[in-house]
């Protein structure tokens, strides 16, 4: 045999193996599913037992042959990265697969870069009826810069959270940089239902075309406290047969914050509240566009037997609220009709927000619902709903990416690049401006994290060159 015969068979040999590289699984797993042992074929129910824990590496697709769910009590850390997602689907779309079922879990759980596709709850089981892609069950996540798409929970029992359903979750919780579109469930929330969540946090995410039969199109909370919903975009999403369009809440949730929030053409075809229905709850508005939301019986926002603190937004006012600072026009989008909700230069939602306020909740209690940075917007004032108008590049949302942050999650020690910028102060602030580290005459790249609470922090740094911002998230 030549030579030549022999390249040409060796280059055959390997490409074939490459072309025809996959990995049968079922039953427990740990350690580490491996980009070169990509697509995971599904074989059967997986679990990760207490104790153990699965990394799942950059460009892995995990493939459900079946109608098989991931159990998880130990921790699973899905790392994807912007350029090399994680994909969970199914071999046969009809017939999905069962989700991913946070149960107990240990904490530490985290999906980056991940795309949910496909998942289906089924049956009448209690909870895993709920939640097509990802169920939380007294268990924490940190989600982030994930997709989720045509996920359903239509068990027979009125399934809920057509993608994300979580109760008794807590602080450790956040949804952050997500989109969901095209979700589906029969009870309620066509993309997220939580119930008796503490703290969690829904940051910078898209809920676009989701639908439910009984109630938030997109998201439905049920006795909730202390939920922060910031800089999030909900348009399209329709509840048939119940109220709120977009969020629907009730349970007596309390302490509920929608911040810079932008809710358009959302609808409650045979209910109220074309974009949120507060029943027997509390909630506060904030520098927020909630516009052109039809329901059956009253539009935008409607109080059933609710309480709502609204200021600084730009909607009709409902009755029975308080607030001031509010108007009523055309908030002046780019293009509504093809989906482009950032703001036109003439727009009146321009500077017209605010970046520190502190309101007294239904309670009788304090409560901060806003404490910006003024890195956080341009000009004098932050401008209302989701986007940021940068008046010298035009339209954009602002964005925490000056610095290069890794790893991102993290749970210790994170480093940043600065491309050999001298340091000179570090300050670590959380979401709400309450700054939580400062360092002073810095000369290292490297900080400490592991004394912080889970959650979403930005880093400022300042230099002889200028001042610098990243975002990261503790796990």
């Amino acid at each position: 045999m030549n030579m030549h015969k022999i390249i040409t068979l060796t280059l055959f040999t390997l490409l074939a193996t490459a072309a025809f590289s996959q990995t049968e699984v079922e039953g427990n797993q740990s350690g580490t599913w491996a980009a070169t042992g990509s697509p995971y074929l599904v074989t059967g129910e997986l679990t990760i037992p207490v104790g153990a824990s699965l990394n799942i590496e950059a460009g892995v697709e995990i493939i459900f042959q079946g109608h098989y769910k991931f159990t998880v009590n130990g921790s699973l850390v899905a790392s994807g990265t912007e350029s090399d997602s994680i994909f969970f689907t199914a071999s046969n779309p009809q017939t999905g697969w069962h989700g991913i079922r946070l149960t107990e879990s240990q904490s530490g759980s985290a999906f980056t870069y991940c795309h949910f596709e496909y998942g289906k709850t089924s049956g009448s089981d209690y909870p895993d009826q709920h939640g097509g892609a990802l169920m939380l069950h007294s268990s924490d996540a940190v989600i982030s810069h994930c997709l989720f798409a045509y996920n359903e929970a239509v068990a027979e029992e009125n399934g809920m959270g057509g993608a994300v359903y979580g109760i008794n979750t807590g602080s450790e919780t956040q949804i952050t940089n997500c989109t969901f579109v095209n979700n589906n469930t029969y009870g309620e929330g066509g993309a997220i239902k939580l119930s008796g969540d503490n703290g969690a946090n829904i940051e910078n995410c898209v809920f676009r075309n989701n639908t439910v039969l009984y109630g938030g199109g997109a998201i439905c909370l049920y006795g909730c406290y202390d939920t922060r919903i910031y800089r999030s975009l909900f348009t399209g999403n329709v509840t048939s047969f119940s109220s709120g369009g977009a969020v629907y809440m009730l349970g007596y949730c309390a302490r509920i914050r929608f911040v810079n929030c932008t809710m358009y053409d959302n609808h409650a075809t045979h209910g109220d509240g074309g974009g949120v229905d507060v029943v027997f709850s509390d909630a506060s508005f904030t520098n927020s566009i909630i516009y052109n939301n039809p329901g059956a019986y009253s539009d935008n926002i409607y109080l059933d037997f609710g309480y709502a603190e609204i200021n600084y937004c730009n909607t009709p006012f409902p009755d029975g609220a308080d607030g001031s600072h509010n108007m009523n026009v055309d908030a002046e989008f780019v293009d509504a009709t093809s989906g482009d909700f950032h703001l036109l230069p003439t727009s009146p939602c321009i500077d017209t927000g605010i970046d520190s306020l502190t309101i007294t909740d239904a309670y009788g209690d304090e409560l901060t619902v806003v404490d910006m940075d003024d890195s956080e917007y341009y000009n004098t004032a932050p401008d209302l709903g989701c986007y940021e108008y940068d008046p010298e590049t035009g339209i954009r949302q602002v964005k925490f990416d000056d610095i290069n942050i890794y790893p991102n999650p993290a749970d210790g020690l994170v480093h940043f690049d600065l491309h050999n910028k001298k340091t000179a102060q570090i300050s670590v602030s959380d979401y709400l401006g309450k700054q939580v580290m400062n360092l002073n005459s810095v000369s290292a790249s490297t900080i400490d994290l592991s004394e912080l609470s889970p959650g979403v922090y930005i880093i400022r740094v300042k230099t002889e060159e200028g001042n610098y911002t990243g975002k990261v998230i503790k796990k």
